[in-house]
């Protein structure tokens, strides 16, 4: 029976010590460090890795279009890097600046010639032609 008290002490011991610590851990933990989620953060890289859904479920849950990920790259020059035609579609739907370059200095279009991407180099060029 004696083996049984302290067995439960112990547990309850050991709960209230982790109570303290995670309360302590809250309480005394200044707003700024704690970390907010950020929906956008890994768009550019979900997009370069080929994750389709990652990729539209981020820009589902409000992803910002225009941050710019790994070398300077937007979402749309990762789509035009990775020849995601759907996904670089959508991404001008909602208003995506085709003009902008990434650090080596090349825009979307740049990397759909490279690619030799007709169906995209026509799409980038048909928007330009909209939005001009």
């Amino acid at each position: 029976m004696l083996g049984g008290v302290h067995r439960f002490a112990s547990v309850v011991a050991i709960t209230m010590v982790l109570g303290a610590c995670a309360y302590g851990t809250i309480r005394d933990v200044p707003d700024e460090m704690i970390a907010q989620p950020e929906p956008d953060r890994d768009l550019v890289a979900a997009i370069l890795v080929g994750d389709a859904v990652l990729a539209d479920h981020l820009i589902a849950t409000g992803a910002d279009i225009e941050r710019r990920g790994e070398g300077g790259m937007t979402p749309l020059i990762a789509a035009a890097r990775t020849d995601a035609n759907v996904l670089a579609a959508r991404l001008l739907d909602m208003g995506a600046r085709s003009d902008l370059r990434d650090g080596a200095g090349k825009n979307a279009l740049a990397y759909a010639l490279e690619r030799d991407n007709e169906a995209l180099v026509a799409l980038l060029v048909d928007h330009a032609k909209r939005s001009y």
